[in-house]
């Protein structure tokens, strides 16, 4: 399988400060899941906005996912990556979902 991240910026050498772009390397670290970068372009990604992925596995094309919480989904349902919160109590997660909104939503 062969995951490719359009961050807007293609050069491993610089850093992307979108957070969005931020949580969905994080995650990808934390899993050891190898990944290519690419720039990409908000005009080719499927919701306008970077970053967004795209999934490429052997004998089907290839396919493309954007917004970085539906890319972390989709990673988790898939199995390519773990969940993070899975250990997590119920009012753990309630507390990180919350967290989540406030940081990416509103700040």
């Amino acid at each position: 399988m062969k995951i490719t991240l359009f961050r807007g910026w293609q050069d491993t050498g610089y850093y992307v400060r979108s957070p969005f772009v931020t949580k969905i390397e994080f995650h990808f670290r934390q899993a050891n899941v190898k990944y290519i970068l690419d720039g990409g372009s908000p005009r080719s990604a499927p919701k306008g906005k970077i970053p967004y992925i795209s999934v490429h596995d052997e004998g089907s094309s290839p396919f493309l996912l954007a917004h970085s919480a539906l890319v972390t989904a989709a990673l988790v349902e898939s199995d390519i990556l773990p969940d993070l919160n899975s250990s997590l109590e119920p009012a753990a997660k309630t507390q990180d979902m919350a967290i989540r909104a406030l940081l990416e939503d509103k700040l």
